[in-house]
């Protein structure tokens, strides 16, 4: 079933038609790629490119926009009505000496990581955080148990309190993020079906006779797990103390260090993840605001660890929720590894006047 479309964004394509369109494909095989996130020179959002790789609207800027993915290279180029945009994999790969060799049996997986989250409402950004996390993955169980070293929490408050999402007692507009690792479909539980193409280059993922995502190879080496989660349950409105929310789109893209036919995949031993959710909501009888989040996670290095060595740190419990920076001007920023991608220029460009840092 294809995701419902974002009611405040401008419209992503399901269907070829006579408006101004842009098709995103991968530069080495040439397939579509969705999930592509098109901004202005603000970093306003122009769309959200579908499964085929296509986004439309009916007029285009004439200023450069900025091509947008977790798994590709940032493209920034002025673009008119047909063109077709080719992105460049990125390739990311962790560096044997950050790579403790981990003991399957372990207790606990440490992966420390960078994480990145955007909130747009509408199309206009409104939080954009970046945080130093170290996550505590058990191998049984599913608590999932972090330290935060650094996050930095920008919010644009005058768009905020103008959008009417923090209305009643059930706010909206957040920079924090759930339990990401609680949320992932992997490994595949007896529902989903994995087969073969038949070209033998990829895999696709199917859920009671319909196709819902793919597996495939990347320029590093590893596998991208891309699966469309959104349900019809998911689709349905629920009001809690008067505010009604709607999911319209949940994608979730993670890569992972090697894939067997037949076997799981865990989510605690990804590279790379990304979670966009989008939603509708609305106050009452206020006009219905479309929302859309973005978190976005790099794995910087893995080791395994013991519960006892776990116990023995003081680990937090707020992250989910964060309303403010956490030691912002940490030094641990300085000593970022060169290989990770920078946060989109148009965002970092929105931080001085828009988003504006939380103390």
């Amino acid at each position: 079933m294809r995701k419902t479309i974002l009611s405040g964004l401008i419209l992503i394509c399901i269907s070829v038609s006579a408006k101004a369109q842009v098709v995103c494909l991968d530069q080495i095989d040439h397939k579509p790629v969705s999930e592509v996130l098109l901004m202005d020179e603000t970093g306003h959002i122009l769309g959200l490119t579908n499964g085929e790789g296509e986004v439309t609207s009916t007029g285009l800027p004439s200023s450069s926009i900025t091509f947008s993915h977790i798994g590709y290279e940032n493209e920034v180029r002025k673009v008119s009505a047909g063109d077709t945009v080719w992105l460049k994999p990125r390739a990311y790969v962790l560096p044997e000496a950050l790579v403790t060799i981990t003991d399957p049996n372990a207790d606990f997986l440490k992966m420390s990581t960078l994480v990145r989250c955007y909130q747009y409402i509408g199309n206009v950004p409104v939080y954009f955080t970046e945080a130093l996390v170290d996550f505590f993955v058990p191998r049984k169980g599913d608590r999932l148990q972090y330290t935060l070293s650094s996050a930095r929490a920008y919010r644009n408050d005058a768009f905020i309190s103008a959008s009417g999402t923090e209305s009643g007692a059930v706010s909206m507009a957040q920079n924090g993020f759930s339990n990401f690792l609680l949320n992932t479909p992997f490994p595949l539980s007896k529902s989903y079906e994995v087969r073969g193409t038949e070209d033998g280059t990829a895999f696709e993922i199917y859920l009671n006779g319909d196709k819902k995502g793919d597996i495939r190879k990347t320029v590093s080496g590893d596998y991208a797990i891309n699966l469309d989660m959104f349900t019809e349950k998911e689709a349905r409105p629920r009001t809690l103390f008067g505010r009604t929310n709607t999911i319209t789109e949940k994608q979730v893209r993670q890569t992972v260090p090697d894939y067997t036919v037949g076997g799981d995949i865990s989510p605690r031993d990804f590279l790379t993840y990304r979670m966009v959710i989008g939603l509708t909501t609305k106050y009452k009888t206020e006009e219905e605001v479309p929302l859309l989040n973005i978190t976005e996670v790099f794995v910087m290095s893995k080791e395994s660890l013991s519960k006892r060595e776990v116990k023995a740190l003081k680990t937090d419990d707020f992250f989910g929720n964060l309303n403010h920076s956490v030691r912002p001007d940490a030094t641990e920023w300085k000593a970022l590894p060169p290989y990770l991608p920078s946060a989109p220029k148009v965002i970092l460009g929105a931080l001085s006047s828009d988003l504006l840092l939380i103390e």
